[in-house]
């Protein structure tokens, strides 16, 4: 989701690299929300009530999202 925002603008990025996922908002005090985008990650267990995820995988999604692409 995007939304225009004039040039000029200071906005605020907030990423949140969660158990079922990464999420990213960017954020304009005035318009709220102006971008956002989530990637599942897969988790895997190698204990009885363990969850991980591979570290390779939480923010390597966010790198093109912040590139704009």
């Amino acid at each position: 989701m995007r939304r225009g925002v004039p040039e000029g603008r200071r906005l605020l990025l907030g990423i949140d690299l969660g158990s079922s996922g990464v999420k990213a908002v960017l954020l304009d005090a005035e318009l709220g929300i102006v971008a956002a985008q989530s990637h599942e990650v897969a988790l895997f267990s190698d204990h009885q009530g363990w969850a991980e995820a591979d570290h390779h995988d939480g923010g390597a999604p966010c790198v093109p999202w912040c590139h704009g692409s």
